[in-house]
């Protein structure tokens, strides 16, 4: 593979098929009112996407209109798509309309370490300076099964001609490496969200209604539509994701007397940073045999585990919980990357320790590299190898975690209490601009916050995705799904849960379940319906 993230085949993919490269769909705007002519060149600072495909362009009036645009509500849309040749618009704007959204579906060039967006409010991401991320600054779009394809059998397929004696025995596991959407890790500024250029025949299919036309609900209300929308959009670029690269990479390794093992882009534990990269990462982890996660300890960020910040722990439960539920043995984490040259046995140890309170059991040292020549000396040290000073005393840290794996694997884990996942609120509430906004932001840190609360009184629990609590048996006041069993069902500040997940907590009520509302019960069913039942509790 060459390094990260995964599905590149080094460059192998993009080189021999460019047309399977990363896409996003940018969003662009333009205010109008007051204007009757509009004559735009479609850049974003000075980058010209006249090379993408205009995808729709759109005229609405305001019904009601707000600084920020994610607030404002639109009306009485047109369809302004044939205004536009050669990346240029020309509008005559005889109806008096307000404002003008533009869609633009094109290869994503300039990939950078830094992140655009989303800035969480009270939170600061810290950046890198990596410059060896993407080799030709490009990615490969992995919602495309003919681009996975052709990954698997240059890179998959090799291994197994030239080790494929070794499958099963000497070789037991095919490590993933941080794929996902790359759309907010660019050097342009532009809002956007991932895409694939079938996107839009594969939604008619899926909902049976058009995306096209709807694409405004991505940035705007639109109306009553809106967060039906905007779920719909988030629920299939997950599953194109789940299916065409992680079931397809699953079933592979299985075919091959292999372990399908890895993790997805979680280094920061944001619930607006899984949706923006992994879309629903739950949905991911259960189609791994060992699912795993990404514990970087950037130099300061892991001294934070368990003080005063509150959301370290979320990834780490997020996939404990997904194996409790769905049977999976092994927990993984790659750790310690980007610690440096100057890190300690202890420093490991207190990584360590975290992990494992947090379910992980199963830990891959990053890295054990045979040379520190040329960028190995600088990408992400230090190795733990027997360049490190500390290898004369590795096997004492490697005794310790091999007796915490005896001791966490093949036990039964025990936690009464279930947190419902909130991120059917993220997908309907959160729009692709370079600030949060309040309500989704406000969602991603109570999550924090309660998950963190109930560690720090001892209080242990499993976070659970709305598919995972639709699968769940119901009898005499428990829930149960895998090797775990609830009692109690927490629901977090949200407003948007689905229609069957409301039905399912009243059977739980009905059956003598406990249900915890905090704050802020959920209002609406992702059609933007009220909900018939949770209101009547109250």
């Amino acid at each position: 593979e060459d390094g990260w993230p995964s599905g590149m085949s080094g460059t192998k993919v993009i080189d021999d098929h460019p047309e399977y490269a990363h896409r996003q769909l940018t969003i662009m705007w333009i205010y109008c009112e007051n204007k009757k002519k509009i004559e735009s060149d479609l850049k974003i600072e000075g980058h010209q996407v006249a090379n993408g495909e205009i995808v729709g362009a759109f005229a609405s009036r305001f019904e009601y209109r707000d600084d920020n645009l994610s607030k404002s509500k639109l009306k009485g849309t047109t369809d302004i798509t044939g205004n536009i040749k050669d990346g240029k618009l020309s509008f005559e704007n005889k109806e008096g309309y307000g404002i003008i959204t533009v869609f633009i579906n094109h290869v994503v060039h300039g990939y950078t370490v830094y992140t655009d967006y989303p800035i969480k409010k009270g939170w600061n991401a810290q950046p890198n300076t990596w410059n060896w991320y993407f080799p030709y600054e490009d990615y490969v779009d992995l919602m495309n099964p003919d681009a996975v394809d052709y990954f698997i059998q240059t890179t998959h397929e090799e291994y197994k001609k030239r080790f494929g004696k070794y499958f099963g025995n000497v070789i037991t596991n095919v490590f993933t490496d941080e794929p996902g959407f790359y759309t907010v890790m660019k050097k342009d500024k532009a809002n956007a969200v991932p895409w694939t250029s079938k996107l839009p025949e594969l939604f008619k299919e899926e909902f049976d209604y058009d995306l096209i036309e709807n694409l405004p609900a991505l940035l705007c209300d639109i109306g009553d539509k809106t967060r039906k929308v905007r779920n719909d959009f988030w629920y299939l670029i997950t599953k194109l994701f789940e299916e065409n690269y992680v079931a397809k990479c699953h079933k592979w390794c299985g075919d091959n007397n292999l372990l399908f093992m890895g993790h997805f882009r979680l280094c920061y534990p944001q619930l607006i940073w899984q949706r923006n990269y992994a879309g629903n990462v739950i949905n991911l982890f259960r189609n791994m045999d060992v699912p795993g996660v990404d514990r970087l300890d950037t130099p300061g960020m892991c001294e934070k585990l368990g003080t005063k910040d509150s959301a370290w722990q979320i990834e780490d439960k997020i996939l404990s919980s997904v194996a409790h539920q769905n049977c999976i043995v092994r927990r993984m984490s790659e750790s310690f990357a980007i610690g440096g040259w100057d890190y300690r046995l202890a420093d490991m140890k207190r990584v360590t320790d975290w992990q494992y309170i947090m379910g992980i059991n199963f830990i891959v040292p990053h890295a054990f590299h045979y040379s520190i020549s040329g960028q190995r000396k600088r990408e992400c040290p230090p190795t733990e190898f027997y360049q490190n000073p500390m290898w004369e005393n590795y096997k004492c840290y490697s005794d310790y975690v091999c007796r915490l794996g005896e001791m966490m694997i093949g036990g039964k884990n025990v936690a009464d209490l279930a947190i419902l996942f909130p991120m059917a609120t993220l997908w309907t509430e959160d729009v692709p601009e370079p600030l949060v906004d309040d309500v989704p932001n406000n969602i991603d840190r109570d999550f924090g916050f309660i998950t963190d609360c109930l560690l720090r009184e001892n209080i242990d629990y499993d976070i659970i995705g709305e598919d995972e609590f639709g699968r769940t048996k119901v009898k005499d006041g428990n829930m149960s799904i895998g090797e775990s069993s609830y009692s109690l069902l927490v629901i977090p500040p949200m407003i948007t849960i689905r229609k069957e997940t409301e039905e399912k907590i009243i059977e739980f009520l009905n059956n003598g379940g406990k249900v915890m509302f905090l704050s802020m019960p959920p209002l609406k069913d992702i059609e933007g319906n009220k909900l018939n039942h949770i209101g009547k509790l109250f």
